[in-house]
């Protein structure tokens, strides 16, 4: 039988331990994809520390995956058509949607993959790509064109993930989007926003997040690090004294925390939305009743991405609106490094494993 190297989740451990595992035969419905790439979430790092809990021990972590179809076993005619245009139309380059849904419910139905109400998650309930190949539904796999590299896997999640919050949003051309958490999410949020010409603000604490921002087109950029942003009134005043603005239309909060909630509230204006995207260990998250109520903010929750959705950000990088925020590349054996530096803040902007 065919061995494979993976990155094993132990129970209360937090590194991953390399090891060499069979892969198992092909059932009727799947196909084998070779690994090319793979994206680092926040969420392993969650998963990790116990945050959100796989079904079981061992786990394999990581759902933005790239790679080539190298093998399938279709149930019917429609899959086998399905796998044979892509191996025509891209040589078997896919990138691989992690949800695996049902498609019955009313939400899949209606095309809301993501709110499935049966759903498991590749990476999550099942097991991801940390590894030289991955077993996924026929069904899952999505066409990469040629002309883009296969560092496009964090468009699974990063790229589609945002791009499924700013459409909640629908913000007019030149009205200002407040992005809280500059990182892999924050960094394709400025990239869409700014496609669709609209006004970016990047909030960060670190000042070399801030300048990356800037690189990748925010318009201005503000460090709370050291100011009482639970007082509007110094927020407010700190907008218009720094940037001259006096609010901004909405805003997508990548971290998810009791600060950055209340920096939202205290930042957006009147009829303003808010989009929760991130988050953490903090178990709740405090809100102003009152503050919602008479501004009439909107509080919104977004949860990953449909299927669609991954193809309309495809179309976006297809035409070089977008580019994949990668700023560090590792190999299976160095993914303990790749743990490490983004838990101690040092990507920049989204992190791969690659492999060969």
């Amino acid at each position: 039988m065919k061995t494979m190297k993976v990155a094993l989740l132990y129970e209360n451990s937090n590194d991953l331990a390399l090891e060499e595992v069979n892969i198992s035969e092909l059932n009727e419905g799947e196909a084998l994809i070779k690994v090319k790439s793979c994206g680092i979430c926040h969420s392993d790092l969650n998963i990790i520390d116990g945050i959100i809990k796989p079904p079981k021990y061992p786990h394999i972590l990581g759902h933005e995956i790239a790679g080539i179809i190298e093998d399938y076993k279709h149930i019917n005619r429609e899959e086998k058509v399905f796998v044979e245009n892509i191996l025509q139309e891209t040589e078997g380059r896919v990138l691989v949607y992690f949800y695996i849904t049902c498609s019955n419910c009313s939400y899949c139905l209606r095309g809301e993959d993501n709110l499935c109400l049966y759903f498991k998650r590749i990476g999550f309930e099942e097991w991801g790509e940390y590894a030289e190949y991955i077993k996924v539904p026929i069904k899952n796999p999505i066409p990469l064109p040629k002309q883009l590299d296969f560092s496009v896997a964090i468009l699974v999640d990063a790229g589609a993930t945002t791009y499924r919050a700013f459409r909640k949003i629908y913000p007019l051309p030149g009205s200002i989007m407040a992005i809280i958490g500059i990182g892999g999410l924050g960094g394709m949020v400025i990239q869409i926003a700014k496609a669709f010409e609209v006004q970016v603000l990047a909030i960060d604490i670190l000042d070399e997040k801030l300048t990356y921002a800037k690189k990748l087109g925010a318009d201005y950029i503000l460090n709370f690090k050291d100011i009482r942003y639970k007082d509007i009134n110094n927020v407010r005043n700190v907008l218009k004294k720094n940037l001259n603005i006096n609010y901004v239309n909405a805003v997508i909060d990548t971290v998810g925390s009791n600060d950055t909630l209340s920096l939202g509230m205290y930042t957006v204006g009147r009829s303003g939305r808010i989009i929760l995207l991130g988050y953490g260990k903090e178990k709740s998250l405090s809100i102003s009743p009152i503050k919602i109520i008479y501004d009439e903010i909107v509080l919104e929750g977004s949860r990953g991405v449909s299927k669609w959705e991954v193809y309309e950000i495809l179309q976006l990088a297809k035409k070089n609106l977008i580019v994949p925020n990668v700023t560090n590349e590792y190999k299976l054996e160095n993914v303990n490094v790749a743990i490490n530096d983004f838990r101690a803040g040092k990507i920049l902007g989204r992190s791969i494993i690659k492999f060969d």
